[in-house]
């Protein structure tokens, strides 16, 4: 089987609300984006980004690979994930659909290029990424997963609509390389569930599909509701970036999961098997492993805990913070443990410097650490220490050191943030004020950064006590 060997000319592609694409506007816009890449060297990578088309990064993957390069894909997407990646000294050309103003648009490059000369639809490697770890893929691999489908589940020119963006393993595999071999065409946008045979979902997004078709649903197990309504046509396929499409089952016919026979990497990946070890365990309702050796996991108890593996290592929490589709959010995971995406321990504490007190205030030095956790996410680029953060890491401590005799905090007014406080910014507190208001200021070089009035529950006066 070859990518797009099934096609004819004017054989569709892409279809939907964003307009129509054949197999020869793919090839012309394959060319064109090849044409704006440079020479591939041993190692590159083009990095593809697309947070709205998956029509544009197929486009950019094939141009890539015409080009001899690997592609990245990132499977978060965040603009923090996305700037790391950027730099990477194996990434040597970013193709996107983005807003950033970075160079090769994917549309700014088809609406400038009018023509260039045809290049050869050829397969290449993948890397993904998520949160700062990389999983590099052949295309054998990829083959092998979307050939086994194939075998399992034939389709005939299939029209695929994908709620799970193609930067996605699962709907790389699935949907775009599944529906190419076979002749068929990708939807654009939401408006092409309509024309579509086949559908890609995450759990969440499993509501309201057209009657008829196939359903593939990865990345969490389908709800009982959904999972009944949809009844025969669901497929659930268990998918991850390192091993792929590994196993799958369909719960209207029969609820056992079974391997992927043909795929090359077999189901046997560390987190998947002590994540299943775990909630085998009586009294875990979930559970989820973000290291297997040594074993760092997080489950939810009923309130029962058991004899858990890895000691202090194994975390009981309320709840696993999880994506929208349903996947360990392993940034939000580590921070339970105390650390940072790239495994440094949080740095969740300002440094406190001098205190003194003048005739009508109290005065408080401290240095915000240049790797603050709290500005994590707050913005990436343009480290802003938020309104929050302020009161509640600085100016109630501060509060706390200087009267401990006030109680509750009961409400706040003419609060202010009229500059940013910035990593390694000295930073000067200033109360004034009994509690019934109390006054604070936030200074950086004499700049007020932020200022406003705090009331308490004061404690009763000796009079009130008697």
């Amino acid at each position: 089987m070859t990518l797009l060997g099934q096609h004819d000319p004017q054989d569709l592609v892409a279809f939907g609300a964003e307009g129509d694409r054949t197999a020869l506007d793919l090839r012309r816009d394959m060319a064109r984006l090849a044409a704006a890449l440079p020479e591939a060297s041993p190692g590159s990578h083009v990095f593809v980004v697309s947070r709205h088309d998956g029509y544009a990064l197929l486009a950019a993957t094939l141009a890539a690979w015409a080009r001899g390069h690997a592609v990245a894909l990132c499977a978060d997407q965040t603009r923090s994930s996305i700037l790391e990646i950027r730099e990477r000294p194996e990434v040597v050309a970013m193709l996107h659909d983005t807003l950033s103003g970075a160079e090769l648009r994917v549309g700014e490059v088809l609406a400038k290029t009018t023509a260039a000369p045809p290049v050869e639809t050829r397969p290449g490697d993948v890397t993904f990424f998520r949160h700062g770890r990389a999983w590099p893929c052949p295309w054998e691999a990829l083959l092998a997963e979307a050939t086994a489908l194939l075998g399992l589940f034939p389709a005939d020119r299939p029209r695929v609509a994908a709620t799970v963006p193609l930067t996605h393993r699962f709907s790389l595999v699935s949907g775009a390389l599944r529906a190419l071999l076979r002749g068929g065409a990708l939807g654009r946008g939401r408006a092409a569930d309509a024309q579509a045979t086949e559908w890609l979902c995450a759990p969440p997004l499993l509501q309201d599909l057209p009657p008829g078709g196939l359903v593939f649903c990865a990345l969490g197990e389908a709800p009982p509701g959904p999972a009944e309504a949809l009844g025969p046509r669901l497929v659930d396929l268990y998918c991850d970036a390192s091993r792929g499409v590994t196993e799958w089952r369909r719960p209207g016919h029969d609820s056992r999961w079974r391997t992927l026979d043909g795929a090359l990497c077999p189901h046997d990946d560390p987190e998947g098997v002590q994540t299943r070890a775990l909630l085998e365990r009586p009294g875990v309702l979930d559970a989820a492993v973000l290291d297997p050796e040594p074993l760092r996991a997080l489950v939810v108890l009923d309130g029962t805990p058991g004899d858990l593996p890895g000691g202090s290592q194994t975390r009981p929490v309320d709840r696993i913070p999880r994506d929208p589709y349903g996947r360990l959010d392993r940034v939000a995971a580590l921070r339970l443990f105390g650390q940072r995406p790239d495994g440094r321990p949080l740095q969740t504490e300002v440094v406190w410097g001098a205190e003194r007190r003048t005739e009508d205030a109290h005065h408080f030095d401290l240095e915000v650490p240049r790797d603050y956790a709290w500005y994590d996410g707050h913005f990436p680029g343009y480290p802003v220490m938020s309104g929050v953060v302020q009161l509640h890491e600085v100016v109630l401590p501060c509060v706390r050191r200087a009267h401990p005799e006030l109680g509750a905090l009961q409400r706040l007014s003419q609060v202010k943030f009229l500059g940013r406080i910035r990593p390694g910014d000295a930073v000067e507190v200033r109360l004034s004020g009994d509690g019934d208001p109390l006054r604070f200021e936030l200074r950086v070089d004499d700049r007020v950064c932020a200022a406003g009035r705090m009331y308490f529950e004061c404690p009763p006066t000796d009079g009130a006590a008697e």
